[in-house]
């Protein structure tokens, strides 16, 4: 039910062209970028930009934007799913309020905002760091 309710939002998204538009002002830089920095780029746009509780339509949109880019810069199969799985799943942690961080706090019987930003903010840097490593591992 869910999935059906955000699809007229993710095509109403799409049809504004935010996504297009973030490309188009980007893309003098990302052309410019090497791999490593087109990567960490795309992840921080996820941590911007995320449309929460719509990670694989994210994914999908990101992959066709980016993807010819991320072709002709020979960036490998795994690198570039890293990038679109720290894109789409990073937003449940921050870096502001978002329906996701809502419902696990509904779960956890919480009403502690400010405690649940901080444990997000902590563990996003921890995941920025990793997403680091692991694509200079593997570019």
């Amino acid at each position: 039910m869910l999935f059906w309710l955000l699809d007229p939002l993710l095509t109403l998204v799409e049809k504004t062209g935010a996504f297009e538009s973030i490309f188009e002002t980007m893309k003098p830089i990302m052309s410019d970028a090497g791999p490593y920095t087109l990567l960490v780029l795309v992840v921080l746009i996820g941590y911007v930009h995320a449309v929460p509780g719509a990670a694989v339509a994210q994914v999908v949109l990101i992959d066709k934007l980016f993807g010819p880019l991320v072709a002709s810069l020979g960036i490998p199969p795994a690198a570039w799913s890293v990038s679109l799985l720290g894109t789409a799943q990073i937003d449940q942690l921050g870096p502001y309020p978002t329906a996701d961080m809502m419902g696990q706090m509904g779960l956890a019987r919480s009403s502690d905002l400010r405690m649940m930003l901080f444990n997000g903010w902590a563990i996003m840097a921890v995941n920025s760091v990793g997403f680091l490593v692991l694509f200079a591992v593997l570019l």
